[in-house]
């Protein structure tokens, strides 16, 4: 007889992983208890010592499928008089665990929804440990209910049942709920309660534009194949030209409008469901004008599943719920403040957002993944860093579709895509990021590393900060992200920064060998229409190099602002 206690740290809370343990314990025939801690989750098992190689053989070998670990620290401690195995009461501790991210719903609670006879048919917050919201609604670790805004929604006897029932899906699913005892959905229209799902999916077929409360935010939604109602979209929300995010009903349809590979189409799939950027089939007007690609996503909430189900699987704009620019919207108040000029309805519903987020974009090339948006599904997943840093670090990044990373031990945090730092709105809204992943992963930074330039947000944010070149730190954040070592030559086609000898910089060729670095070369530098106005117009930058080419270049008043 052998008694051992296991600590195992990494994504393992919100992940199914303690009715995970509690099975495994109980199909060996082992004693003890399993609990979650801020350190992670923490299990005593006692038994055989054959069955014990195998309980923890099983643990590392097959845990659950969304679970990540990290590390695992196994110890022979005294055995104990006990019987069966419990799962206790969460610990409270400094956290020192992985934030979980959100997941889809998964095809269990998708049928749980589509099923007449089932109580959670179409209801739009069913979820189970395989899926469901996690770091949108996480206040602190370790996972809890009694930690996230459910905390509110005290559940049902027929939820408490499937809560304590190990046999169930839905064993220590912290957000379980149902229509008898969860957050309930209401659609307003012009100022007054005016039904639910049903109602807000016949306006949407009306041609009108819903703003929807989704998982991480706001989405302002209309049907993608009516011309008039997208038009009013763009003119409401400010956005004449950038590209729209659609989602559709099934990959079927996605695929009648765009060339999905193998790849794209298990990206759509996949339990992050990010927008993926498509090569286009069929051009759709008004939503990517002028591009090869269309970004399509599949329905990642219940929510989403349902209103698809009425409306069929037709293709719909699904964009951030904001005013262009700005930081989407999770309040209910507070979008229908904002919104009120954009939306013709609000589907709200009662389940609080704590960390907002807009969805994640990516696209495939060549069998890689890569992102140009990252947040839901993703964020704030940590990857490994080849080299622990010696004190926690916060890098405070760019300006511009910014984002910030933590970085403890050999483990770098990625904060979501906060946007543009150039209005008041995103700043507040990267500051409160910030603080709420510092609390959440515990990390309390020794180090500060910001851009060069003196006029970016982070130089006033953290005036003391170490300083960083621009196109150095894209470089390094490359070679870190795919391992590279030793000396190596970076070309960085970024656009503008400021350079080590204080001018501006754009395209360089720079060699990095270990702690040093120096450019190679560059292009040539010329006078820019319009200063910083030409980042949002690259029709300003090309008349600039045609008129240093000696080139003639269109006059001045025909180079108009991309947003006018």
């Amino acid at each position: 007889m052998l008694r051992k206690k296991i600590l195992i740290r990494g994504v393992v809370q919100a992940v199914g992983f303690r009715p995970f343990v509690y099975n495994s314990a109980r199909a060996n025939k082992l004693s003890g208890f399993v609990f979650n801690s801020g350190k992670g989750v923490v299990i005593e098992a006692q038994g055989a010592a054959g069955a014990l190689q195998k309980f923890t053989r099983a643990l590392q070998k097959n845990p659950p499928p969304l679970s990540k670990i990290e590390s695992v620290k196994i110890q022979n401690i005294a055995v104990k008089k006990e019987t069966g195995f419990k799962i206790k009461t969460t610990r409270r501790a400094r956290a020192q665990t992985s934030a979980p991210a959100d997941i889809a719903v998964c095809k269990n609670c998708k049928k749980d929804i589509a099923g007449v006879k089932n109580r959670r048919y179409r209801y739009a917050f069913a979820n189970c440990t395989n899926c469901g919201p996690r770091y949108t609604i996480i206040k602190n670790l370790p996972y809890d209910r009694a930690q996230t805004t459910m905390a509110r929604f005290k559940m049902c006897p027929a939820c408490k049942a499937e809560f304590d029932n190990p046999k169930n899906r839905r064993f220590h699913a912290q957000p379980n709920c149902c229509p008898a005892c969860g957050p309930r959905l209401e659609f307003i229209y012009k100022s007054k309660s005016a039904g639910g799902i049903e109602q807000a999916a016949q306006k949407i077929k009306e041609g009108k534009i819903i703003a929807i409360k989704s998982l991480g935010g706001f989405h302002l939604a209309c049907n993608a194949l009516d011309k008039t109602a997208l038009a009013r979209l763009r003119a409401r929300k400010r956005r004449p030209h950038k590209p729209l995010a659609l989602m559709a009903g099934d990959i079927k349809t996605i695929k009648k409008y765009c060339h999905v590979n193998a790849a794209e189409e298990q990206l759509l799939k996949s339990k992050e469901a990010p927008v993926v950027m498509l090569k286009k089939k069929v051009e759709i007007p008004l939503i990517s004008d002028g591009l090869a690609t269309t970004g399509f996503m599949l329905p990642y909430t219940p929510l989403h599943k349902i209103l698809f189900d009425i409306l069929g699987p037709r293709p719909l704009v699904m964009t951030s719920g904001n005013i262009s620019g700005q930081p989407i919207c999770i309040d209910n108040k507070e979008a229908q403040k904002t919104l009120a000029a954009v939306a013709d309805g609000f589907l709200l519903h009662n389940r609080p957002i704590h960390n907002r987020m807009d969805d994640s974009v990516l696209f495939e090339l060549n069998g890689k993944t890569h992102f140009l948006r990252r947040a839901r599904g993703y964020a704030p997943g940590s990857l490994r860093l080849p080299a622990a840093v010696k004190k926690p670090t916060l890098a405070l990044g760019g300006d511009l579709t910014s984002a910030f990373c933590l970085a403890k031990g050999d483990k770098a945090y990625l904060s979501q895509y906060i946007g543009d730092l150039d209005n008041a709105a995103n700043a507040a809204y990267y500051k409160e990021t910030l603080k709420k992943m510092r609390r959440l992963l515990n990390i309390n930074p020794k180090v500060f590393v910001r851009d060069l330039h003196p006029n970016y947000f982070s130089a006033a944010f953290k005036p003391r900060a170490t300083k960083a070149q621009h196109h150095l730190a894209h470089a390094l954040s490359v070679a870190a992200e795919h391992n590279i070592k030793g000396r190596f030559l970076a070309f960085t086609f970024d656009g503008a920064g400021l350079g080590a000898n204080g001018e501006i910089w754009g395209a360089e060729f720079l060699v990095i060998n270990k702690n040093t670095w120096r450019k190679a070369g560059g292009f040539k530098p010329v006078q820019i229409l319009g200063g910083d106005s030409a980042a949002e117009d690259i029709r300003k930058c090309a008349a600039s190099y045609m008129l240093a080419a000696g080139l003639s270049a269109p006059k001045a008043a025909a180079i108009k602002d991309i947003n006018s």
